[in-house]
């Protein structure tokens, strides 16, 4: 049987377009963009597909200027598999290097939104 793991073409439109609009978020939040998180960029993007993240990525960048938005559309993303999947990218990308107050905040409230239990993998 083929690979069933839940993935970035699992996702719809609106689901990439938070997934794209919350990593966005992530790398703005501490106000760099570290050789860290971007290692982690390109592990994702090489287990999701390379295409498909750069341009969810870019589509973001484009459609999402209003940072009030970011949370709105994450409120949106109503499937278990969804909110795991981009939980798991932010929450790498948050700990890429030193988690950031504003970043943790950022994960608090996903956690709190979609309803995850809190796993340290220490």
């Amino acid at each position: 049987m083929a690979d069933e793991r839940f993935g970035l073409d699992d996702l719809n439109d609106d689901e990439q377009l938070a997934f794209g609009a919350l990593l966005r978020a992530m790398v703005s939040l501490d106000g760099k963009y570290s050789s860290e998180e971007k290692a982690v960029f390109k592990v994702l993007a090489e287990d999701l597909g390379e295409e498909g993240f750069w341009a969810m990525l870019d589509r973001a960048s484009k459609e999402v200027t209003d940072p009030a938005k970011i949370l709105e559309l994450a409120k949106g993303v109503d499937r278990a598999e969804a909110r795991e999947l981009l939980f798991y990218g932010i929450n790498a990308t948050a700990h890429a290097g030193e988690v950031a107050k504003p970043e943790a905040a950022l994960l608090d409230e996903l956690r709190k939104m979609w309803g995850l239990e809190v796993k340290d993998e220490d």
